[in-house]
């Protein structure tokens, strides 16, 4: 076999390690975009006032940075953010910009406490969405 016909695989841990990685942003990223379509249906039918959007994206933004604070306070071993104040940004509707941050800056993302408070502030945000979406369309 010509060395450029070899196949080089990663070692088993890397492997492993990025497959983790993909599947919590697999898991947020679908909820990210039925999210939003949902909220731009809502929008359209005059369920939700038009500033809902991008006060909704204001306040991801918000939360993307808030973990960015966090996690460059973490790693100088400065003042941390409390976990409610995270939780409560994602409880009010940041949970797509803490789920990205979550992700992409690797922060937050192994404590599973905090990961299950995570999905918990994600779920009761989007019941009480619905429950508002319901009782509007009535």
């Amino acid at each position: 076999m010509r060395r450029e016909d070899r196949v080089i695989r990663p070692r088993r841990e890397e492997a492993q390690a990025s497959s983790s990685k993909a599947r919590p942003f697999a898991r947020v990223l679908p909820l990210v975009i039925g999210y939003y379509g949902l909220m731009a249906w809502a929008v359209r039918a005059g369920l939700l006032p038009g500033w809902v959007l991008p006060a909704s994206l204001a306040l991801n933004l918000l939360t993307f940075l808030a973990y960015a604070v966090d996690k460059s306070a973490a790693v100088r071993g400065r003042w941390r953010t409390k976990e409610d104040t995270l939780h409560a940004l994602s409880l009010a509707g940041g949970w797509a910009g803490a789920g990205l941050a979550q992700q992409l800056l690797r922060h937050k993302s192994s404590k599973q406490s905090f990961r299950t408070a995570y999905w918990l502030t994600l779920a009761a945000h989007c019941a009480v969405l619905g429950a508002l979406l319901w009782v509007r369309r009535g």
